[in-house]
């Protein structure tokens, strides 16, 4: 009896104490993650919408500046200083030859002032087409002639977001559409007629019907009258043009929300039916280049079938976490806590026992027993803290050899931003512009701008996997992209090495061919795979040869890729070896052993396929690998 209740009391002495503390912590630890939680979700949200905000600013400003852009041109300046007809078909090539290029116009059109149309292009199924004399009409009397024949000499017009219609009925399938419109004058500032550009608004609405099912909650677009013109699913959207969807809106949803949101210009709500987060958007401050839009508007949008001229014509951006999703999370973390809390309670309980009964049984013996444990945790946490070191000691020997290609890709893509930058400025001194030449010039300094943002991301990526001293899962984005086009620019970022050695590159692909994937991980799979055999299979670069790249896809829509060299070859030794860690036949020359392991992880593990290798000494190296499409485009 006296034993039972001295283990007991002795029990009681160690546990109680732990208990009380351990609770504290698991309930600070609870309200403080869940604060962060909701933290996060409140940040999250809010960066949504302030994001998918300046993306629709973005593509709107865009078209003001091909508007102006148009309205400014010398072609049309000719035209309407001399309205010849050698003049029109060079006004309406070039209207054409930019319909084509942008792909977002519906229609590009020049009015005179009397309404009729003088020159229009179309733009349909990927083709853009003149329309002949006959065919064009005299739209005077249309809501938009007549505002833009109100506009004074550089104001500019933009139409309400709605639905296309064509002879009074709204086109189907539906096609979200914006106008923008301006006066043009001749050489002796006499207004002679008008731009006027269709702006296929699909564009404008993917970026919140793309990007915003991939948030937590849902990402909507409304206008000021409530109505939705991206809905939380389909069926909800244009309410004010479809007699079927008059009763959809977002006040009838969610009335308490919508009387905090209607008057406010962004911010936060919290409500029992969950986390509301908008921003406002103002497009006719856009179009006047006054962000404050209480001050008097010059041009008038059409809103629901009538004109308005209120500066505060608005598009609200929202997203809605619902409460029930708001608290799954909170539920989750804290069942997490729970369980956690039970675990260890039970952990420290039965260490507790079995601690009591030894030290009841022989003091001296857990007094050794517990010194011992500490010198051998002591040894091993040594042990372990050395081996991290080596380790890292390894990874950072092979770090500056993998990061040195998307950095110095990066870097001379820089360079040559630079000097388009400069032959530029020297078109732009010359007495005429070659528009072609200019042209060029910024398509070049875009793909130059993406490779460098593509292979910056790429070394960021390779920092994280070096980081966990393996090519684990990365968060690379997943879509749909030119597979031809990625292998070509994996080519390119290699052209600095490539370029001293007389290796070959064959690449046989498809140029339309595009598949649903990781591109960031087919590119760096190519990457190590050419950095591989210039340093192997061709000694470094100092030996000839030619490298085939073979693309196509499999009868289960699987991406198949051959990449053959004709080099040196492996023995069965090496081949057997090559995708072990840290394995190399160069230490002393750059090679790190992680390149042809990192290409594993990534293909099998990170995409789902396989990779496999043959190879003779002297008869060179073939590496074969088949990716199946992302889950996500399956669903």
């Amino acid at each position: 009896m006296i034993g039972k209740r001295a283990f007991i009391l002795t029990f009681a002495k160690y546990f109680l104490p732990i208990l009380l503390v351990v609770s504290l912590l698991s309930y600070f630890f609870y309200r403080m993650d869940k604060s962060g939680r909701l933290m996060m979700i409140q940040s999250h949200s809010l960066k949504n919408v302030q994001t998918f905000n300046k993306l629709i600013a973005t593509d709107l400003n865009n078209g003001l500046a091909d508007l102006h852009f148009l309205a400014h041109i010398r072609v049309l300046q000719e035209y309407l200083d001399e309205p010849s007809a050698s003049n029109r078909s060079r006004l309406a090539a070039l209207f054409q030859s930019f319909a084509s290029a942008k792909q977002v116009y519906d229609q590009i059109r020049y009015l005179d002032l009397s309404g009729q149309e003088q020159v229009r292009i179309n733009y349909a199924q990927s083709h853009a087409h003149v329309v002949t004399r006959e065919k064009l009409q005299n739209k005077q009397g249309r809501y938009y002639v007549t505002e833009i024949q109100a506009l004074k000499p550089g104001e500019h017009y933009l139409s309400a977001l709605d639905l296309n219609m064509e002879q009074g009925e709204i086109e189907r399938p539906f096609k979200p559409m914006l106008r923008f419109g301006t006066l043009v004058q001749d050489a002796n500032g006499a207004t002679r007629g008008m731009i006027l550009l269709n702006y296929r608004a699909e564009r404008l609405l993917g970026h919140i019907k793309g990007q915003g099912r991939a948030t937590l909650g849902s990402v909507m677009m409304l206008n000021q009258a409530g109505y939705w013109l991206v809905g939380r699913a389909n069926g909800e959207a244009w309410g004010f043009m479809l007699p079927d969807r008059a009763d959809k809106r977002f006040q009838n949803s969610f009335p308490i929300a919508w009387d905090r949101i209607k008057p406010g210009k962004s911010g936060q709500i919290h409500t029992k039916e969950g986390l509301f987060t908008f921003d406002t958007l103002y497009p006719l401050s856009l179009v006047n280049g006054d962000h404050n839009p209480q001050q008097p508007a010059q041009v008038t949008p059409q809103t629901m079938g009538s004109t308005t001229t209120d500066p505060s014509y608005q598009w609200k951006i929202v997203s809605h976490v619902p409460q029930h999703k708001l608290e799954s999370v909170m539920a989750d973390l804290q069942q997490a806590i729970v369980t956690l809390y039970g675990i260890v309670m039970f952990v420290i309980a039965l260490v507790i026992i079995m601690t009591v009964r030894a030290q009841m049984r022989d003091r001296r013996s857990v007094h050794a027993m517990t010194q011992q444990r500490r010198e051998l945790d002591k040894t091993r946490e040594e042990l372990i803290q050395t081996e991290k070191m080596a380790s890292l000691g390894r990874l950072v020997a092979g770090f500056a050899h993998e990061i040195n290609t998307p950095i110095g890709v990066a870097v001379g893509a820089t360079s040559q931003l630079e000097e388009l930058a400069q032959s530029i400025e020297q078109l732009l001194q010359q007495d005429e512009v070659d528009e072609e030449i200019l042209l060029n010039h910024l398509t070049t300094i875009r793909e130059a701008s993406a490779l460098s943002f593509s292979n910056i991301n790429r070394a960021a990526h390779m920092i994280r996997s070096f980081k966990r001293s393996s090519a684990d899962q990365a968060s690379l984005s997943t879509r749909r992209f030119n597979v031809s086009q990625s292998i070509h620019d994996v080519v390119t970022s290699l052209h600095n090495s490539l370029k001293q050695s007389p290796i070959k590159i064959d690449i046989e692909c498809n140029k339309e061919l595009t598949f649903y994937s990781v591109p960031g991980v087919l590119e760096q799979v190519l990457t190590n795979l050419l950095g591989n055999s210039q340093l192997h299979a061709y000694d470094e670069g100092n030996l000839s040869g030619r490298i085939r790249i073979l693309v196509e896809l499999t009868p289960q829509q699987h991406l198949h890729l051959l990449y053959s060299d004709d080099g040196r070859g492996m023995d069965e030794q090496t081949l057997r070896e090559i995708f072990t860690p840290f394995y190399t036949t160069k230490p002393n020359a750059g090679g790190t052993g992680l390149g042809l392991y990192i290409c594993q992880n990534l293909i099998e593990d990170k995409l789902g396929g396989e990779i496999h290798c043959t190879s003779e000494p002297g008869e060179g190296t073939q590496f074969s690998f088949t990716i199946p499409p992302s889950d996500t485009h399956r669903e």
